[in-house]
């Protein structure tokens, strides 16, 4: 018993430490090349648990845009089934806005965390003095969700497009072209959910400033602007 639990710990050592430093296959994973899919992961959007499904627990956040699948390799951006998950812009921010103040995940993060606690400790402050058409492209998550997946015509470079407010509904039609198993496991979830973002909407200068700096998420992607 001893010898055969040594070897499984030996076994996901191993497993560990060629996972850590197998960066060749990046952007196309092993789990993409499996599946033959690509999975543009869009910050907030529920990727992880999508992330899980595919990957066996071991994966990268690599919150690719399209365009960078695409010049990687065309062949395989052509040939493989491409989709992702998108959110409502307000609902999102609010998430965007909680998961930074608890530090996220990784370095990058935990900088982006203190500097929002430190200077702007709550969420209206959060939007109206540092939301800026400037920096939203400085931190991969602001980053508007239409140019992760929309060119320059504004044509949408994926085969499906799920919503995060239809999640389970909507994985299932993935589930199904992939063949995956049909349960969604909700991981990496932040303070807030849908039912709740509103309430951080109470001065209409806020509205005003998401709308204004993600004009083309509302248009492009179909969100309703107004609360």
């Amino acid at each position: 018993m001893e010898a055969i639990l040594i070897k499984k710990i030996i076994k996901k050592i191993i497993k560990n430490i060629f996972f850590k430093y197998n960066q060749f296959d990046y952007p196309y994973r092993e789990y993409f090349n499996l599946y033959k899919c690509l999975f543009i992961h869009i910050p907030k959007t529920a990727g992880t648990s999508i992330l899980k499904i595919i990957s066996d627990d071991q994966f990268y956040r690599d919150h690719c845009k399209y365009k960078i699948l695409l010049d990687s390799d065309a062949k395989k951006f052509d040939s493989y089934y491409k989709f992702c998950f998108i959110r409502n812009p307000f609902d999102r921010m609010v998430s965007i806005y909680n998961y930074l103040q608890s530090n996220g995940n990784g370095l990058d993060d935990v900088y982006w965390g203190e500097l929002l606690k430190n200077n702007y400790p709550n969420f209206e402050d959060f939007v109206l003095h540092f939301l800026n058409e400037r920096n939203i492209h400085e931190h991969t998550i602001f980053i508007p969700q239409y140019l992760f997946i929309y060119n320059h015509k504004h044509e949408c470079m994926v085969d499906f497009v799920g919503r995060y407010e239809s999640i389970n509904d909507d994985y299932k039609i993935i589930a199904k072209n992939l063949q995956l198993k049909e349960t969604l496991p909700h991981l990496n979830k932040s303070k807030t959910n849908s039912p709740n973002y509103k309430k951080y909407y109470t001065n209409p200068k806020i509205i005003e400033k998401i709308i204004d700096l993600y004009r083309k998420d509302f248009e492009l992607l179909g969100y309703d602007p107004s609360l």
